[in-house]
């Protein structure tokens, strides 16, 4: 393995933080609600639910805490067994994201910590397979050297406007740095990344696409680009991203929650639940895998599994709204009208432009007799474009 490399592999993608917290991978949607309704399982939010999640924040902070620990220990262990400029610039650019962490509330970093291992996982993947990409080495000739050196400081720099949220001259970076080396994947995922938050999914999509014909075991680029082709309902082609990412990396939980996602849209429910289940075999506490399964008992009429699902998934994370808006789907069709809007209340906390919860909670007022309340939801559900909200507007509202 060569040493030589110049323009630095630490091309890696932004921070996947970056793109995780924007909810790529926190998307769910509610389509088909079942009909029939189960004997009241109902733990209350006010007490049993809510003193257990304070309970545990401190038991989070800990395990978090943990996780830090392991994957600092595991950076430094890295680092002190590689000569290799580029994995050793990528753990260190990893390992100051740690340090940064350890001053936060860290029964929040959850997602962050995920995504530094996500992103250490990248770097070892690219050391392995460094003789399979194309790479600028500092035995060319010295004008290229030159350049190699410069696109490596404007990387630097994009990562850091990208970071720090000004995506216009992150954009104007990495476009700058495309130009200097235009054979190198990461540039052009990270490019990618900053048009997603930008909203230009058509060229964010493009620059992916990009990032993988110049490597076809770009992780972050199957990442990304599967859940574009997710978001965009072109799940066939999302499933085959994921396929390629679980290939690559066969413990990724990202993998298999965004091939589940894919799968459940298309109907496909057992493979959808396999690949749910399975991202809980790597992450037991992964809220959306939990919330997921529940949400498809749910439709199947099994809402006492689906409420045991749901629990679980809001023990772990009190601020996941999809699961609050599952539970206010299960008590809705266990008839417990009051539990559902207590449950869409806490949802439209968190979520307050879904219209999906407002359609709910205004079936759940119009059940206790609450017209004028439940005209009022349907009204609201229907300008956030849940459009099953007109036929009640239609025929229960002036």
């Amino acid at each position: 393995m060569k040493n030589s490399i110049v323009l630095s592999k630490v091309f890696m993608t932004i921070s996947c933080v970056f793109i995780l917290q924007s909810g790529i991978g926190q998307v769910n949607r509610y389509d088909k609600p079942a009909n029939a309704t189960f004997r009241n399982t109902y733990v209350s939010p006010d007490f049993n639910l809510m003193l257990k999640v304070l309970e545990s924040k401190q038991a989070k902070y800990d395990q978090n805490n943990q996780y830090l620990i392991e994957l600092k220990n595991w950076v430094l262990d890295l680092r002190s067994k590689t000569n290799d400029n580029t994995l050793i610039m990528a753990l260190n650019s990893n390992y100051n994201k740690l340090k940064k962490l350890e001053k936060q509330d860290l029964s929040e970093a959850t997602i962050q910590l995920q995504s530094i291992e996500f992103d250490i996982k990248e770097a070892i993947l690219a050391y392995n397979k460094r003789g399979e990409v194309k790479t600028i080495k500092q035995e060319d000739t010295g004008n290229n050297n030159s350049e190699a050196n410069n696109a490596d400081r404007i990387y630097q720099k994009a990562i850091t406007y990208a970071n720090d949220g000004n995506l216009e001259e992150a954009l104007k970076s990495f476009s700058q740095v495309i130009q200097l080396v235009q054979d190198h994947p990461d540039p052009y995922s990270s490019r990618g990344a900053v048009y997603y938050q930008m909203g230009n999914t058509e060229q964010a999509l493009r620059d992916f696409t990009k990032a993988l014909q110049l490597n076809p075991d770009h992780i972050s680029s199957l990442y990304y680009r599967g859940w574009l082709y997710n978001q965009s309902e072109r799940f066939n082609e999302a499933i085959k991203d994921f396929d390629k990412l679980i290939q690559v990396l066969p413990d990724s939980q990202e993998g298999y929650f965004g091939r589940g996602f894919a799968y459940g849209n298309i109907q496909k429910d057992r493979q959808a639940m396999e690949d749910y289940k399975q991202v809980l075999e790597i992450n037991p506490k992964h809220s959306m895998a939990l919330n997921n399964i529940g949400y498809t008992y749910c439709e199947r009429g099994d809402y006492d599994i689906a409420l045991d699902y749901v629990n679980k998934a809001l023990e772990y994370d009190t601020k996941n709204y999809a699961a609050w808006s599952s539970r206010a789907e299960i008590f809705f069709h266990q008839g417990l009208y009051e539990e559902c809007i207590d449950a869409s209340d806490f949802a439209l906390e968190l979520a307050p432009d879904d219209g999906f919860i407002y359609y709910f909670r205004g079936r759940a007022n119009f059940r206790l007799g609450k017209t004028d309340e439940a005209c009022s939801d349907w009204k609201l559900a229907a300008d956030k474009g849940e459009f099953k909200a007109f036929d009640y507007i239609s025929k229960y509202c002036n």
